[in-house]
This record gives structure tokens, C-alpha cells and sequence, in this order.
């Protein structure tokens, strides 16, 4: 485990998103735009995880795609995105009902307490966490991005 942590620390995050990022075909959707958002605010604000409310494994996807920095936890209430994201690199599955929830509704539900003592479980992150990046599908077409 000390290796691959001293790997990482080789890692330019900032180099990583700024290739991936101009190398991606330009306009963005607004999912995409919504989604390298999130990777640089998980960079430049030092978060220690990503949570991603998914009805699809497309915004987790999109997310990952920019490298950011932290783990990426996928909370869905379908199993089968749960047991897709969980084979993906970075990529941990919980499965929660949060069908329908806004990003208000999921922190005032409890669950955001729910998925970050789910991350400490699997340390994910420690006691003393930095920061999260919440992301929520709106839309098939829209994300909304928070940092908490």
C-alpha cells in the first residue's frame, strides 16, 4: 500500500485534466461541461471523495474521465449501475433509494451521512475529511455539481 501511494504522488492531477480536457471534441454537452467541473473542484478544492447520485453510469463515467483526484463513489438506487461502477477503476457502488433526490434532499435526508460512513468503511477517506464533491443527474442531459 506505501508504493502506491508514494506512486501517486507523482501524479499531476492539474496536467492530467488539462490533456484530457483539451483533447476532448469541443462544444460539451451540458452533462460534460457539469462533469469536468466536478474532477477540477475535486482537484483545486482538495476533496477527498466524489459522490455521484446516478439513475445512469454515464455521469460517473463522464466524472472519471477527468482523472480527479479522489475515489469516486456511485450511490444509485438501481443494482445493476451499483455492480457496474463497482468494476470500474476508481469507481466504488452503493446502492441507496435516492430515485428522484436533489442534492438538498440527499443532505438533509441523512444520506450523505449514510455514503460517507459507507466511504469510511471502506476507507475511502478518513475521519478527518477535507472536503466532497457531490454530483446529482438532473436530467438525462443535465448534472449539478456541489462542494460540501
Amino acid at each position: 500500500a506505501s508504493i502506491v501511494a508514494n506512486a501517486e504522488l507523482v501524479n499531476n492531477f492539474y496536467a492530467i485534466f488539462a490533456f484530457i480536457r483539451d483533447f476532448t471534441p469541443k462544444p460539451f454537452s451540458t452533462k460534460e461541461s457539469a462533469a469536468s467541473s466536478a474532477a477540477q473542484a475535486c482537484i483545486d478544492g482538495h476533496a477527498d471523495l466524489v459522490i455521484v447520485l446516478s439513475k445512469s453510469a454515464d455521469s460517473a463515467n463522464l466524472v472519471c474521465k477527468y482523472r480527479p483526484n479522489a475515489p469516486v463513489l456511485v450511490v444509485s438506487a438501481d443494482e445493476k449501475i451499483v455492480r457496474w461502477s463497482s468494476s470500474q477503476f476508481a469507481q466504488y457502488g452503493l446502492v441507496m433509494d435516492v430515485k428522484d433526490a436533489s442534492l438538498e434532499e440527499f443532505k438533509k435526508s441523512g444520506a450523505l451521512d449514510q455514503a460517507l460512513a459507507h466511504a469510511r468503511s471502506l476507507k475511502l477517506i478518513g475521519d478527518k475529511c477535507k472536503g466532497v464533491v457531490l454530483v446529482a443527474e438532473q436530467s438525462e442531459k443535465d448534472l449539478i455539481v456541489s462542494h460540501v
